[in-house]
């Protein structure tokens, strides 16, 4: 039977009874038996017996392995009752694993929206194996983001193999019976421990904490083997999840990110600290065959868990990747970095597919290589590692991608009060600048913004959700200042339809492979496109031009391959420009948007998208730069 029909069975069961219950919990156990528990006022004056003959009946097919049906008042001796969650959500590797061998949809990352998530942010730092540095990855990587003056929390994980402490330098501080083991036990038994009491300051500079494992020695094995994750997941009272409630709610502080440095391989602990309790997974691996299956089972198990978070439909972790201690000899680098990029593109291959028009995940964004350094290995502690920090950049990007800045933070604190009276005055609209409704109304300029608004700044980049699409908005809906979108992200491409789709690049990079034309020749031809049909009064198009309307998708393609077959139409079409910039009486900005999604997907388009780009800017030096009315403005995704 399935839980849906025993339950219902034992409702219907206590209305023929007359009995009203404030619970029932039904719970199915790793052997396909059931868990039962009942709790009510009207089980008083009647016998175990009974209450099972009432109770129970019906059920008699139904692998019952214990029933509890008890008063409120037998409740506290019983135990507690069990988990009210089914087999299928438990975030233990056993469901977790089988989860990822039928993709889950949707796929929905918190990179994918533009408001910030509540902090603490949580990174979980896991490999299979051990020795590819996980520890010391997270070390570094929390001093860079303490240096950037963000709250970090430390949480030593590795039980079996603790170590935070000592890569930090502040061993000696992590007193008796304190740590994450002492606390576990404390909530396992409904204490309300102070956990601020456990933390390690590691530096009076930054606001960078440690909460260690705990002080190993024998009362320390003897706590450890009291611990039972897999059974706090089948039972109401979870400890595991007490504890991150509480490091996120209950500090003095509020950290900006908690960094949890999980045990190597499949253990009970590192399954709920990957599949659940994570906002982002940071898998570190050798590209070893060793490694290979196991972490693609690891990588499709988590894209296909759900995070802790109130969200509908719920966020999937965010999975990044650091290939380490890769030998430090060119040939062999260039090789495994080539190895582990591919792996990677396999591991998230169906999960591109699944997400469709959604931002696609791109390998080479989401995993860091890390070579072998005689400093890393040698050194005691983090601090010691002098000059290596830029290792960790890439790892510290990650996650302050997802951080407040901390004017943000000062915003938030100040305004606390007058919460009420703002959101009585102001009205938000929500979503992203393509589709926001009172556009201007909402925009504010910041000093960053009026810089990256002017002409004199060609180019603009910056992260996913950063607001380039609302500066490029804002410069075509304001009348402050003339602006014409050459090329338009998706939601705004209304009233251009000469503009390419990705179907368009694709053939536009097959003329030019034919006919020998170079990207920046294609830009000049789109760039005066945006013109002919934009300005009112525009200058004689080339002779090469003279039977194409330049009005659709189209016509662009057509007006490439005659480009092909003249000698000079890359001149003619460079004379054209600027005779448009000479009939200007005022300043014009070009706007390019829309670069990153533009151009499709797959490897191969982003190969296109790549050479398109660096046409582009080929064009902006030998002629945008001797325009003196046409102003470019290229708004680019950084990490492209």
């Amino acid at each position: 039977m399935r839980k849906e029909e025993i339950t219902k069975r034992i409702r219907q069961n206590l209305v023929d009874s007359h009995i009203v219950a404030d619970t029932v919990r039904v719970q199915q156990t790793p052997y396909s038996g059931w868990i039962i528990a009942v709790v009510s006022d009207d089980f008083d004056g009647l016998s175990p017996a009974l209450r099972r003959q009432k109770i129970l009946v019906g059920l008699e097919n139904a692998s019952i392995e214990w029933a509890d049906l008890l008063t409120p008042s037998e409740l506290p001796w019983s135990g507690g009752l069990p988990s009210d969650e089914s087999a299928e959500q438990l975030p233990l590797w056993p469901e977790s694993l089988a989860r990822g061998m039928t993709p889950k949809e949707p796929i929905r990352f918190p990179s994918d929206e533009d408001d910030d998530l509540e902090p603490p942010f949580v990174v979980t730092f896991y490999s299979l194996r051990g020795g590819v540095g996980r520890s010391t990855a997270l070390a570094h990587t929390a001093r860079l983001l303490a240096e950037q003056r963000k709250k970090i929390l430390c949480v030593d994980m590795d039980f079996e193999a603790p170590g935070l402490v000592s890569l930090f330098g502040c061993e000696e501080e992590s007193g008796e019976d304190k740590g994450v083991v002492r606390l576990l036990l404390d909530l396992d038994q409904e204490d309300d421990p102070d956990i601020a009491r456990h933390l390690i300051r590691v530096t009076e500079e930054h606001d960078l904490y440690v909460l260690p494992a705990g002080n190993v020695g024998p009362n320390y094995a003897r706590q450890l083997r009291l611990l039972d994750p897999n059974a706090w997941y089948h039972e109401e009272q979870n400890p595991l999840r007490l504890l991150m409630k509480k490091l996120r709610k209950d500090l003095p502080f509020i950290p900006d990110a908690i960094l949890i440095d999980a045990r190597t391989g499949i253990t009970p602990m590192s399954g709920p600290l990957l599949f659940e309790l994570a906002d982002m997974a940071i898998i570190h691996f050798f590209p070893h065959p060793q490694s290979r299956r196991g972490t693609e089972l690891l990588v499709r198990g988590l894209l296909s868990s759900t995070t802790y978070r109130d969200a509908d439909p719920r966020f999937t972790p965010e999975v990044r990747f650091i290939a380490s201690p890769i030998p430090a000899i060119r040939d062999i680098l260039i090789e495994y970095e080539r190895r582990a990029w591919k792996w990677v593109s396999e591991w998230l291959s169906w999960a591109n597919e699944i997400r469709g028009d959604a931002e696609y995940i791109d390998e080479q964004e989401i995993t860091q290589i890390v070579p072998y350094r005689e400093e890393i290995a040698a050194s005691d502690t983090a601090a010691q590692a002098d000059g290596i920090e830029p290792t960790f950049e890439t790892v510290r990007d990650w996650i302050l991608r997802f951080l407040p800045s901390a004017r943000e933070q000062d915003i938030k604190a100040g305004l606390e009060d007058l919460k009420p009276l703002v959101l009585e005055e102001l009205s938000f609209s929500a979503g992203t600048a393509e589709s926001q409704e009172d556009f201007l109304e909402h925009f504010v300029q910041t000093e960053i913004i009026r810089d990256a608004v002017s002409g004199k700044i060609p180019l603009v980049l910056g992260r996913k959700g950063s607001g380039k699409t609302a500066i490029f908005r804002w410069l075509m809906e304001s009348k402050a200042i003339q602006a014409i979108g050459v090329h338009a992200p998706v939601g705004l491409k209304m009233g251009s339809p000469w503009l390419l789709t990705a179907d368009g690049f694709r053939e536009a990079e097959r003329i030019g492979d034919r006919e020998g034309i170079e990207w920046r020749t294609f830009w000049a031809l789109y760039i005066c496109t945006a013109l002919w049909n934009t300005m009112k009064h525009s200058p004689p198009k080339p002779d090469f031009l003279n039977e194409i309307e330049l009005r659709s998708e189209m016509d662009i393609l057509n007006a490439l391959e005659r480009a092909g077959a003249s000698s000079r139409s890359a001149l003619e079409l460079g004379t054209w420009l600027q005779r448009f910039d000479e009939s200007l009486e005022a300043e014009m900005i070009l706007l390019f948007d829309g670069l990153d999604t533009g151009f499709g997907n797959s490897t191969e388009d982003r190969q296109r998208r790549r050479k398109a780009v660096e046409g582009l800017f080929s064009l902006w030096m030998d002629r945008g730069q001797g325009l003196s009315r046409l102003r470019f403005k290229i708004l680019l995704r950084e990490d492209i």
